[in-house]
């Protein structure tokens, strides 16, 4: 369905397990779809682009989201991370400019490159279980004043907090290399 512009609502009713990479990439009228619960993996690119998609649900038997699976998902605000997805991956919301809030329930233990560059009006806590955090995780996002890292980060990359111009305290709880 990749670059159908005039696709605007999907329901998946079959059991499936696993939507595969760039299924709806670019479906820029694509403004809701339900995913059913046996889904557990969504592969790359899955929403990429999907410049109508303002909210969906995650089941929770999601297991895995590949990167750059709301890349550019402008109308996006809000998003729940279930419990069994122990990675944000790379690029997962870069550019989702109006997301505002995601809310992870479960086990994260890492977040990939560039997993929330431009996501201007983001609050964000980085989850407690998080071990490593890679290159501009949270480039420009404008909105952070203050940030806590958790304890439990082993390891940043450079250019995390990058551009992120009204951030003026960072806290850091345990040792990071």
């Amino acid at each position: 369905f990749s670059e159908c512009s005039k696709l605007s609502s999907v329901s998946i009713l079959g059991d499936i397990s696993f939507i595969y990479s760039n299924a709806f990439l670019k479906c820029s009228s694509l403004s809701s779809i339900i995913i059913p619960e046996s889904v557990t993996s969504i592969g790359e690119s899955v929403f990429y682009s999907c410049t109508s998609l303002s909210s969906i649900t995650i089941p929770e038997n999601v297991k895995l989201i590949g990167s750059k699976t709301f890349y550019r998902c402008t109308n996006l605000t809000a998003i729940t991370i279930p419990k069994k997805v122990t990675s944000i991956e790379s690029s997962l919301f870069e550019g989702c400019n109006n997301l505002l809030s995601v809310s992870i329930i479960g086990n994260v233990v890492f977040i990939g490159n560039y997993a929330f560059r431009y996501c201007y009006v983001l609050s964000f806590t980085i989850p407690s279980n998080v071990t490593s955090i890679l290159t501009q995780a949270f480039c420009s996002c404008t909105s952070f004043i203050s940030i806590t890292i958790p304890s439990s980060v082993t390891s940043i990359s450079m250019g995390l907090f990058e551009l992120c111009t009204k951030l003026s305290s960072i806290e850091i709880l345990g040792n990071v290399t």
